[in-house]
């Protein structure tokens, strides 16, 4: 759900409501079960789909400095994996250390702690719910023709006009207007509780970031951090220092509202001293270190796996817990700056 373009937070707040209460079927701790469907979102939150991934892969191609020194279609697809190999393997150790290992283990007796047998069956689908259900489909294989579109084989055999318009629908912010103007046309939603449930608290923090990073950012910020950091900080160094700032900024703020934007013209300074493999390592440690911590209780996904705990002393134990765990990962974003370093 990450990769195809809804991105962590959305992918979290979906699967979060139906995850926690399995937990507690499946007598898993919530802690347990936030560490290990955030991790999966955020391992593939910089698919080029996404916020992250469209945020950097625009930032590269439009810096004169890192489009130079790198190929943007290349680098893309690099930071996906990288991001999702690093912190894939990082939440499976992590469950399997925390408990995980002990559950699997309790249930190879018995595969099943819980009843099976639903004890109310679900209702039917409405008519709305199905003609929703139905467009749905047509508006995700129509996005799929549209990323087709892309394709190297199809520029000389499809005509321009026509490639030109099917572009159009591969790209995920136009194919949302477009999907919630249709159900809105069709009466299949209400405006007023779609515009009270868009996450505005959320939009304002990044549009805020952004455009203060971006003042900071005319008036020198990332001249002047550069200059300290390639004067104090060696450089093979650089992506562990890098990877686990990031991760201790991200623990505490958004990582693409700020974590992103606050590294990257960092990087884009520092770069212009150092090989272009180097450069490549300390976009791919930022962006494994700000997403690595996404699970504490202080950022947005450790919060909605938490509002989905009723019971207080759980909730506050797995804050504890969260909160512990968030930290221990910034010494582990370091360490996967290493392995960055030596495989690039």
């Amino acid at each position: 759900m990450t990769a195809a373009g809804l991105g962590n937070i959305a992918a979290i707040a979906l699967i979060a409501p139906l995850a926690i209460p399995l937990a507690r079927e499946l007598q898993i701790s919530a802690f347990l079960m936030t560490a290990l469907i955030v991790g999966a979102a955020n391992a593939a939150s910089f698919s080029p789909l996404t916020l992250p991934g469209i945020y950097t892969n625009d930032f590269v191609q439009r810096s004169p400095t890192l489009s130079a020194a790198l190929d943007p279609a290349t680098l893309r697809w690099w930071i996906f994996w990288s991001v999702f190999v690093c912190i894939s393997a990082t939440a499976v150790v992590s469950f399997l250390f925390m408990g995980g290992k002990k559950w699997l283990h309790s249930m190879h007796p018995n595969p099943s702690h819980f009843d099976t047998h639903a004890k109310h069956k679900p209702e039917p689908l409405t008519k709305q719910q199905k003609t929703i259900a139905q467009l749905t489909i047509v508006f995700a294989g129509v996005f799929v023709l549209g990323c087709l579109s892309n394709l190297p084989a199809l520029k000389d055999s499809v005509p321009p006009e026509l490639l030109r318009i099917f572009k159009r629908f591969g790209d995920v912010g136009f194919m949302g207007w477009l999907g919630s103007g249709v159900l809105l046309m069709l009466g299949l939603g209400s405006l007023e509780r779609s515009l009270k449930s868009i996450p505005w608290a959320t939009l304002l923090l990044v549009c805020g970031m952004s455009t203060y990073i971006e003042l900071l950012s005319r008036l020198g910020l990332p001249e002047t951090v550069s200059a300290l950091v390639q004067k104090n900080i060696a450089e093979p160094l650089l992506p562990a220092a890098f990877a686990s700032a990031a991760a201790l900024l991200s623990a505490f703020s958004s990582s693409v509202g700020v974590a992103l934007p606050v590294f990257m013209p960092i990087v884009e300074a520092v770069a212009k001293t150092l090989e272009a493999s180097l450069t490549q390592t300390l976009i791919i440690s930022v962006a494994v270190g700000s997403h690595l911590v996404d699970a504490s209780p202080l950022s947005t996904l450790g919060a909605l796996c938490l509002a989905q705990i009723k019971q207080a002393e759980e909730q506050s134990r797995a804050y504890r817990a969260l909160l512990i765990y968030s930290f221990c990962m910034i010494p582990v974003a370091a360490a996967w700056a290493f392995v960055l370093e030596i495989l690039f």
